[in-house]
């Protein structure tokens, strides 16, 4: 029997349009802190990565259509995640990740508005 739940968030930030996508591009630097994740590497077992690669944690994100990486959760467990979608044109990034039978999808956008756009 399969479940599909569906969540939605938005939040606002006010920060030029090219300050926020500069914050995805480095995501490797900060994803990291968040209090739900132990570190950020490479997927060494993707086609996009050597195992020499796989150990430098410079390159363990990079925001490219296709680029598979591993989130460790404070907990324990691994995500493997991958990034589906980059589309700087319109400033989107889907992101997909599965944890055993659980999958996630983040979509973020990032759109120019009012004064700082």
């Amino acid at each position: 029997m399969a479940t599909h739940n569906d969540f939605s968030n938005g939040l606002p930030v006010d920060v030029p349009a090219a300050t926020a996508w500069a914050a995805l591009e480095h995501m490797e630097h900060w994803l990291p802190n968040l209090a739900t994740v132990r570190s950020v590497e490479a997927d060494a077992d993707a086609a996009n990565f050597s195992r020499s690669s796989a150990v430098s944690p410079t390159n363990s994100v990079v925001l490219k259509t296709g680029h598979r990486y591993l989130v460790r959760t404070s907990e324990g467990p691994v995500m493997h995640c991958r990034i589906a979608e980059v589309d700087t044109g319109t400033g989107l990034v889907h992101i997909e990740a599965r944890l055993g039978p659980l999958r996630s999808c983040l979509l973020c956008s990032v759109e120019p508005t009012g004064p700082c756009a």
